[in-house]
């Protein structure tokens, strides 16, 4: 038994050296048989759940109607075909939110109904590392969610960011950010950074609006460490705009980083306060990592536009491997050459050029912009094609169409009083005559109302608006005629 079991030593010894040293470096370049439709989900795990390893949309579908996706699924460790997992858990203000999030068990969701939360929530790094689900908009019995809203807000309040986790023990994490308006962190909105094998991070229709960070950091800060072996960094159908910071900042060590951009709007972001000569933000996207990584960089029908310095700080080694991803674009309107300038010599060029901007993170694309044309819903624009893993979001918010040389309402208009109490009155002049509706939205672009007011003839005109109805606080007013909107600011009063 003890000669056999010598030659068989060997034999154990080489199959050691091939698992730790050789296939890692195998499955790093197998990355066609490892993710084919790179949707951050493994050919092996779609393929026994009988997903499609060609189709990257598949992972925003939702099979067993649970309300949480296929890539939700796997990152949670749940069975996308049993709609008992994963665990739900409902937050009904039982105890704080930063307790709660911190007092929950790998692999659940946690549903927040609408509402505006204070958060400052700091993970222990002697903790294990979690995988959460965090779904905003909810309505208070849990049993309807509105996908084309950003009602569920959390509030750094000036303070720390809202969320800063860093990972030293554990082997996985998964972080998913749903629904939700991240506003107000002091240090930015979501810290990121760890030194384990695996990191991913995933924003789902979120606005990342109004957050300040301190030098050379941004509003979204992912990093992971030398250790670990593979993460992704992926934003969906988002908003990260008006931030006093580097918008997204990814600094990478890992073997290979997925970093993906998907129907989501990043601009006028600028420097936070105390940057100085030797720390810089305010860029749109800053890229930065080793050279013996491998760097897959998808761009899927998004905007970076008047970010400050930049929209692209491009701090990537001469020997960087780096993967473009235009192939598998769900709505695809970049060509190669459009890509490859972009993002080999950035400079502050938008791949949408006609987009405007007004304050308090609203953004304008206009009736032209190929994001209207291909149908982003980020909050801001009428949606035009079903949206990403969720239900339909006719008339979604606002959206000021900007069409030179015509207009029927002239630039001339006041509402008073203002501040109001219980009714305000929008003057000003109509150059054409038409049909006229109003519409009332809060700063988070939630239409509250509409009225319509008929055909108006051209000329001064004065429309009585009852407001009886809103809280003290400051909301927009749109009106909207045949071919042109305008938006004004108004505040309400007790």
């Amino acid at each position: 038994m003890l000669y056999r079991y010598k030659s068989f030593y060997p034999f154990v010894k080489w199959m050691w050296i091939i698992l730790i040293f050789i296939f890692p470096i195998l499955l790093c370049g197998q990355t066609d048989e490892w993710d084919s439709d790179q949707d951050a989900m493994p050919n092996g795990w779609e393929f026994n759940r009988g997903l499609n390893i060609h189709d990257p949309k598949d992972a925003w579908a939702d099979p067993d109607g649970d309300g949480v996706c296929n890539l939700y699924e796997y990152l949670l460790g749940a069975d996308p075909q049993n709609a008992r997992q994963p665990v739900v858990v409902e937050y009904r203000q039982q105890m704080p939110l930063a307790q709660m999030i911190r007092s929950l068990p790998r692999g659940v969701v946690l549903r927040l109904p609408a509402g505006r939360y204070d958060l400052n929530y700091r993970h222990k790094t002697q903790s294990e590392a979690p995988r959460l689900l965090i779904q905003g908009g909810w309505n208070d019995n849990f049993t309807e969610r509105d996908p084309c809203r950003y009602s569920t807000e959390l509030d750094g309040t000036g303070q720390d960011a809202i969320f800063d986790f860093l990972f030293l023990e554990g082997t996985s994490t998964a972080l998913i950010l749903d629904g939700l308006h991240l506003l107000g962190g002091g240090s930015g909105a979501v810290k990121y950074k760890g030194y384990i094998s695996k990191m991913q991070l995933v924003l789902a229709n979120c606005l990342i609006v109004n957050n300040e960070a301190h030098r050379a950091s941004a509003a979204i800060d992912f990093a992971d460490g030398e250790q670990t072996f593979i993460s992704d960094l992926i934003l969906v159908n988002s908003l990260v705009a008006d931030n006093k910071a580097t918008g997204i900042q990814a600094v990478q060590h890992a073997n290979r980083t997925n970093l993906k951009i998907l129907h989501t709007t990043v601009a006028y972001n600028t420097p936070a306060p105390n940057d100085g000569p030797a720390y810089t933000s305010g860029y749109g996207l800053s890229l930065g990592s080793d050279s013996d990584s491998i760097l897959h960089l998808q761009l899927t029908n998004s905007i970076f536009w008047a970010n400050s310095p930049q929209d692209i700080a491009w701090n990537i080694p001469a020997g960087q491997q780096i993967e473009l991803d235009i192939q598998n674009n769900i709505y695809g309107f970049l060509g190669t050459a459009a890509s490859t300038g972009l993002f080999m010599a950035p400079s502050n060029r938008s791949i949408d050029p006609l987009l405007d901007h007004r304050a308090l993170g609203i953004i304008f694309p206009t009736k032209d912009s190929p994001v209207v044309q291909a149908g982003l819903d980020i909050g801001i624009t009428p949606e035009q094609q079903p949206n990403i893993g969720n239900a339909n979001c006719p008339e979604s918010t606002l959206t000021a169409i900007n069409n030179p040389g015509y207009s029927d309402l002239a630039t001339e208009w006041a509402v008073f009083p203002n501040p109001a109490s219980d009714r305000i009155q929008l003057s000003g002049l109509l150059q054409n005559g038409g049909f006229q509706r109003i519409e009332i939205y809060n700063l988070n672009g939630l239409r509250l109302g509409n009225l319509s007011y008929g055909w108006r003839e051209k000329g001064k005109q004065i429309f009585t608006i009852p407001t009886s109805g809103l809280s003290a606080g400051q909301y927009f007013l749109a009106l909207k005629s045949n071919r042109q909107s305008i938006v004004l600011l108004f505040s309400l009063v007790e």
